[in-house]
């Protein structure tokens, strides 16, 4: 990469990182000292969160409750509907199970860590029979046990209040006595099988999701997040055995039960900020609508006056300073790396990008020079019209005598004075006479002179048509260590010589001497 490419990234990551530390300071500074307008900015990336939940939720619920309602209710057997839960509930990280009822059916089935809890009767009968799978839906373990996830006396009601045949959805949210799942919630409708069977089904939440998801990204000192569904219900899915939390979130629903329905029939459901006070400590509430048709209408978000100010003082002082020196460190230290990488690749011999035409050109138009030299051809001898291979080992030469020095761009099918012959006549030496071919006997030359590793990761191969001709350019980028080339001596013995580049030619270094000092001051070995 040139020096203008890289002065050219650098600018757009100092660039990137001053519009950063602008965008930080607008976001993370508020606006204004009010806390109407502190919890109205608040509730924004809330109002983008439960979007997102809510598709992703709803895309499953929707593929799910296809798959059932185009069966026959007798086909709801224990296989395919636990193939059907787990393919298609699971995908994601916010379902964590699905049931199944009616008169004549009770089906559960629960995501548990890394396996599935499920049941299955058509009976009445208070103990059942349930199962323990792993990922595949291969039996771990069974027991039987009381059937509490409906008829304890707490969670009696999801059948006595199920949603009606108008497929009113239902929120509900319950404590389970199945070790676990303590806290959860129920999104409950009803279903019509392929032969008009009425069933009902309930999604499952943990209500630890919804805190660990929302509370958590929110990053507030005891928010609270309320829910308003299409029947009229007010709950608040946040997990939580502290007695004052709970005493404090029921007096907080009763008031947020009100401005639910003050905010319905005054503001007509446009989002709108408000004050109240629980036990004589004041509280903003904004309440803003959610696009969806999971049965929920509304939320809104809670923080009591002094904990919205601290916040928002927080992060305009605290964490401003430390955006803004992080992103700053980030890019010098990022320019830091690509600088010494760069520098470390080049050390190490880093290829080249390849040649365009236009670059082919240009290097042809400048003749012959210390990182550019031209070669009629590989194994066609011009003088003799006819093969042959003792022209190989020149070109070998010029690749050694390239990669000792500081690399260059070998063209063969181009004569001194810049003609281009093309490779035809070396083609119609080979057996098979295409460029293929060509490439294929070239590397393995290369690879024979210098190894494999040489052959794929010190040079570029590149076969460019100019004047309708083919030529080969290699590009030989500067080695690590010393190069040499095996040739046949006079005496018919193979021998190693040294080649290195000098000026516009290959010169080999015949002097041990001078070649030591040369190795030593190129390669920086003794």
């Amino acid at each position: 990469m040139s020096k203008k490419s890289y002065f050219i990234i650098s600018a757009v990551f100092i660039i990137a990182g001053i519009l950063s530390v602008g965008y930080f300071y607008t976001k993370a500074k508020p606006h204004s000292e009010y806390g109407e307008e502190l919890i109205a900015q608040a509730s924004v990336p809330l109002k983008s969160d439960l979007g997102r939940f809510m598709v992703s939720v709803e895309k499953s619920i929707s593929t799910f409750n296809n798959e059932i309602g185009s069966k026959k209710f007798s086909e709801l057997n224990p296989d395919k509907i636990d193939t059907l839960a787990n393919n298609t509930l699971f995908n994601g990280d916010y379902l964590k199970g699905v049931v199944i009822f009616s008169d004549h059916l009770k089906y559960v089935f629960l995501k548990d860590n890394d396996t599935r809890i499920t049941t299955f009767t058509s009976t009445g009968d208070s103990l059942l029979n349930w199962r323990r799978l792993d990922k595949n839906l291969k039996q771990v373990s069974e027991w039987t046990g009381t059937y509490n996830f409906f008829l304890n006396k707490e969670n009696r009601f999801i059948l006595e209040n199920a949603p009606s045949k108008d497929h009113t959805v239902k929120w509900i949210k319950l404590r389970s006595e199945i070790p676990g799942r303590k806290d959860l919630i129920l999104q409950v409708h009803q279903l019509e099988t392929k032969d008009h069977h009425n069933i009902y089904i309930a999604y499952v939440f943990q209500t630890s999701d919804f805190s660990g998801f929302f509370l958590k990204k929110l990053a507030m000192k005891n928010p609270i997040i309320t829910v308003l569904t299409t029947t009229g219900d007010v709950f608040t899915p946040v997990a939580t055995d502290d007695t004052v939390a709970i005493s404090y979130i029921k007096k907080s629903e009763a008031e947020l039960k009100k401005i639910f329905n003050t905010w319905k029939t005054s503001f007509k459901l446009k989002p709108h900020s408000y004050l109240f006070e629980v036990e004589n400590i004041p509280y903003w509430t904004r309440v803003d609508t959610i696009d969806n048709h999971l049965g929920i209408d509304a939320f809104s978000l809670t923080v009591s006056k002094e904990n919205l100010v601290a916040f928002y003082a927080e992060i305009s002082s605290i964490y401003f300073y430390l955006g803004t020196g992080l992103i700053l460190l980030g890019v010098i230290i990022l320019l830091v790396v690509v600088v010494r990488s760069k520098l470390a690749k080049r050390a190490d011999g880093e290829l080249p990008e390849k040649l365009t035409l236009e670059d082919i050109i240009t290097l042809i138009k400048g003749g012959e020079s210390e990182n550019v030299e031209f070669k009629s051809s590989l194994r066609y001898d011009y003088r003799q019209e006819k093969e042959n291979k003792v022209l190989e080992d020149v070109i070998l030469k010029s690749i050694a005598a390239f990669s000792n020095a500081k690399g260059g761009t070998l063209f063969i099918g181009v004569n001194d004075d810049q003609n281009i012959l093309g490779l035809e006549n070396d083609f119609n030496t080979l057996k098979k006479p295409d460029v293929d071919y060509f490439e294929l006997h070239l590397r393995k030359l290369i690879k024979n002179q210098f190894g494999i590793n040489f052959s794929n990761h010190r040079l570029i191969i590149q076969f460019p048509e100019l004047e309708s001709k083919t030529i080969c350019v290699i590009q030989i980028t500067t080695a690590k260590k010393p190069i040499y080339v095996k040739v046949k001596n006079k005496q018919g013995q193979m021998v190693e010589k040294f080649y290195v580049r000098n000026g516009n030619s290959s010169q080999e270094i015949t002097s041990l001497k001078e070649m030591e000092e040369y190795i030593r001051n190129r390669f920086g070995k003794r």
